[in-house]
Parts: C-alpha cells; structure tokens; sequence
C-alpha cells in the first residue's frame, strides 16, 4: 500500500527545476503496484460502462 502512495506521490508531485532525474524515478515494486491500480480502475470503469449500455 505505501509503494502505491510513493508511486502516485512521484508521478503527480511538482518536480523542481534542478532535481536529479534519479529522485521521481519509479522503483520496481513502484511501478507495479501503479500499474496494477490503474489497471483496477480501468477495468472497474468498463464494467460499469457496459452495465450501463445493457440496462
């Protein structure tokens, strides 16, 4: 849970000017459990569209 709140603190976060590239980059663990929770999201998203369309 705390790699996904790092992960999504790094992607939004304002970056300053002057940072090293090293400090907003994505750690493996980082990385994964952003992509699984967008994929949840999306995947949540879709259902409830369809749903929508058939009733």
């Amino acid at each position: 849970m705390m790699t996904l709140l790092y992960g999504l603190k790094k992607l939004f976060s304002r970056h300053r000017k002057f940072a090293p590239p090293n400090e907003y980059r994505l750690t493996s663990k980082e990385r994964e459990s952003v992509i699984v929770f967008f994929s949840v999201v999306i995947c949540c998203l879709l259902v409830v569209l369809a749903l929508k369309m058939i009733y």
